[in-house]
């Protein structure tokens, strides 16, 4: 169990490419998922989440780890009225156990995680790249198709 949670914090984060100062949060993001996990160990590769409760677990809330999330300024916290910011950039971290509205977020400006349920967490996806030559076909498959006549040149 141990060796599972470290594997999947530390491809979070790898992946999100933060420093090392975060793996407590890494670890415990990764239990939530793992919690959340359809596993192989119980009947009918049910989830521990779904053994305990009896319910399926709801995902629609999971978002990337450390991605951007905007964290809602109240008024008394703005320093401009009129023009200026309503909100404040931070990080998403993971969630809070068993609700899906709540997220762990690290807040830059006081360098400390909190807990926020008005927090708008936006996770952006990679895009595929194309070439100048052809828009319609992503890069990699062109990649992948230069690749075949190379070797089939190389065979003849």
């Amino acid at each position: 169990m141990i060796r599972t949670l470290k594997a999947k914090a530390r491809s979070m984060m790898l992946d999100a490419n933060v420093p090392i100062i975060f793996w407590p949060e890494a670890i415990r993001t990764a239990c939530y998922l793992h919690r959340r996990s359809p596993t192989s160990g119980l009947a009918d590769n049910r989830s521990p989440y779904e053994a305990l409760y009896g319910t399926i677990p709801k995902i629609g809330h999971l978002r990337r780890f450390a991605s951007r999330a905007y964290k809602h300024l109240p008024p008394v916290q703005r320093t401009e009225k009129k023009f200026g910011n309503r909100s404040s950039m931070c990080m998403m971290l993971g969630y809070v156990h068993n609700t899906t509205k709540i997220w762990r977020i690290w807040d830059f400006k006081s360098e400390e995680p909190d807990e926020q349920w008005n927090a708008q967490v936006w996770c952006l996806m990679k895009k595929i790249m194309h070439t100048q030559k052809s828009r319609r076909k992503p890069l990699s498959f062109q990649k992948m198709r230069t690749n075949r006549r190379t070797k089939s040149k190389r065979r003849t």
